[in-house]
């Protein structure tokens, strides 16, 4: 297929600009650094031996610290410094300077490698690419090999204790929704490993893998009458899909996902139209999480601070703007990113707003009753939708190559109201989440025949009404009772997970990004990943394996660098510094792109030569 990258943009040109000093800059450090070691070690000798290997340490620190959280003494210079003075020390190449940031240099220049590497992958001919073949047997074959390793190598047991009880209750915790969102990727790669039933007349396809993995538990609904939630305890982690205080959630950051993720890749992969509804089934499961997790972290930390804001809005939507800039595209290509966005954002609002009442029943009611009006008002409405969203037409406007003739907003206007209703739902089980622990701790404690017999029963309606809500009005919210339900039914199966499959969870973001350009090919601006990326023609099957292992290294890596750039950026406790670096990110980036303007204005540009050259 032949590429067409299209004309040289604006935003490539001023990511070269800001990138190629950036590499400088690094390559210098890391050579200033190892004439370093080498003199020491050089003046240093035996009887320095022990002062040396102190040295070793605190710089093995200071890696550690700054991928796993950058603390206070990571960077403490480049802190404390103005952001004049760090620029003016960076463009003169000042050696101490480069010395003290030398990591974080490394983190950026590693970014830009990799996004470089998706510019050559899908907008340029030095690789091939291949079309898809869907075979359902084939697809099915690797996604039952997938689970079975994971089962014989990954199932782990978990201890965790209950943050409200203290029980090891683990009533829906953090370790199967990570595994839910491996699940969910998994079937988006493999596309072929659901075990589908089908649903007649309306032709609906229910996957499931879940019953792979033990998880069946008792699930008492939210619609019952129960006594309101007990205040949050201070200074406990709800037990919820993204309560990580180092990961500001995505999808709520985004954990059955992971299984649903991996379904969700081997969709595009294997072109397996066949289980587009369990696709479907699993984005809503993706909008449910950003309901669920969001509002478990804001209930219990009440953390509405501007940091905490700026972290999560940086790890929704850090790595999916580079990935706009560089290859050209809209931002709605990404449809997940803008959509969760959204509905965190409004997640956010709904807990924000008079955040000092949350632990009033009264008002928690009226907040949840006002965002389902704020949803009808915004998607039922007619003309509605259309009003507020078309200032923003040029942020959220998507024009697809093979529809050119659909109005700018129509994917945004899909996209955002296919599952407008269920990050509501999500709240509502967030809500009650404290009282079904407390419920289940009871029923624990009855004795094992009426127990099990409670728990069949609950089964056993969960099962029957969602088949029939299925059935006549096709609801999606039918999947999640049943799952949680038989995830959930008893301590055994509460207890394990598969943690390969959680693994994936984690990354769900970039693997949901990365596919599009790593792993399959879309030739062209805005275009759909229609083509398999070819690494070695003629053989699909150790192509497959090669593409896959570089595209889940990149993701897993560019997860990694996402957080390591948001931890050295975006200061916890230091609003002052916040807002300096966000003056001078947005002043950088304008700088760099009036360059770039200038460059690609000028006939004959330098710059416009080495851009077509790179492309080409």
């Amino acid at each position: 297929m032949e590429v067409n990258s299209g004309p040289v943009t604006a935003g490539q040109v001023s990511f070269l600009l800001g990138f190629i000093p950036t590499l400088v800059a690094w390559v210098y450090a890391e050579i200033l650094e190892y004439k370093r070691s080498s003199s020491h070690s050089k003046v240093h000798s035996d009887s320095n031996l022990v002062e040396l290997g102190n040295d070793v340490t605190k710089e093995e620190d200071r890696v550690v610290l700054l991928e796993g959280g950058l603390s206070k003494s990571a960077s403490p210079k480049f802190s404390s410094s103005s952001m004049k003075s760090n620029l003016t020390r960076f463009v003169t190449m000042d050696e101490p300077f480069l010395l003290e940031n030398r990591l974080i240099l490394r983190a950026m220049a590693e970014f830009g490698v990799i996004t470089a590497y998706f510019y050559i992958c899908d907008r340029t001919n030095l690789l091939g690419d291949s079309t898809k073949n869907y075979n359902r047997d084939l697809f099915l074959f690797l996604y039952a090999i997938l689970i079975i390793v994971s089962a014989m190598t990954s199932l782990k047991k978990h201890q965790d204790k209950s943050a409200f009880s203290g029980k090891a209750i683990l009533y829906l915790n953090r370790h199967q929704t990570e595994e839910w969102k491996g699940w969910m990727q998994a079937t988006n790669e493999a596309h072929s490993s659901a075990i589908i039933i089908s649903f007649s007349p309306s032709s609906f396809i229910v996957p499931l893998p879940f019953p792979i993995i033990p998880s069946f538990a008792c699930y008492f609904f939210p619609s019952l009458s129960f006594p309101p939630p007990p205040p949050p305890p201070t200074g406990h982690h709800h037990h919820c899909p993204s309560v990580s205080s180092s990961s500001p959630l995505f999808f709520s950051s985004i954990t059955p996902i992971s299984l649903s993720e991996v379904l969700f890749l081997m969709y595009h992969y294997f072109a397996a139209t066949e289980i587009y509804n369990a696709i479907r089934v699993f984005i809503a499961a993706y909008v449910w999480m950003t309901g669920f997790g969001n509002f478990s972290y804001y209930y219990i930390r009440k953390d509405f601070s501007v940091a905490r804001f700026a972290q999560m809005m940086w790890r929704l939507n850090f790595f999916v703007a580079f990935a706009c800039i560089v290859l050209n595209n809209d931002y709605m290509l990404y449809y997940i990113c803008p959509m969760h966005t959204l509905f965190t954002l409004m997640v956010y609002g709904a807990l924000g707003i008079f955040s000092k009442y949350n632990e009033v029943p009264s008002v928690m009611v009226a907040k949840i009753i006002a965002c389902f009006l704020v949803v009808i008002l915004m998607w039922e409405v007619p003309g509605v939708f259309d009003f507020i969203w078309s200032p923003l037409a040029f942020l959220l406007g998507y024009s697809d190559p093979a529809k050119p003739d659909l109005p700018r907003l129509h994917e945004w206007h899909f996209r955002s109201g296919l599952d407008r209703y269920i990050w509501i739902i999500g709240m509502i089980y967030a809500y009650y989440h404290p009282n079904v622990e407390k419920m289940m701790e009871k029923l624990e404690e009855t004795e094992p025949k009426r127990r099990n017999t409670i728990k069949t029963g609950v089964v056993a309606i969960a099962i029957s009404v969602s088949c029939i809500s299925l059935w006549l009005v096709e609801q999606l919210d039918s999947y999640f009772c049943v799952y949680i339900c038989l995830r959930n039914c008893t301590q055994q199966i509460r207890n394990f997970s598969l943690t390969l499959f959680a693994w994936l969870g984690k990354i769900t973001l970039e693997t949901y990004i990365s596919q599009f350009h790593i792993w399959l090919r879309t030739n062209t601006p805005n275009g759909q990943p229609k083509w398999l990326l070819c690494l070695i023609p003629e053989y699909p099957m150790l192509n497959f394996m090669l593409t896959t292992a570089i595209y889940v290294l990149l993701s897993h890596r560019l997860f990694e660098l996402t957080n390591v750039l948001k931890t050295a950026f975006i200061p916890t406790k230091d609003n002052r510094r916040l807002l300096h670096n966000f003056i001078a990110g947005v002043a950088i980036s304008v700088f760099l792109y009036f360059l770039a303007v200038v460059f690609l204005l000028l006939p004959g540009s330098p710059v416009s030569g080495f851009s077509f050259s790179f492309i080409c």
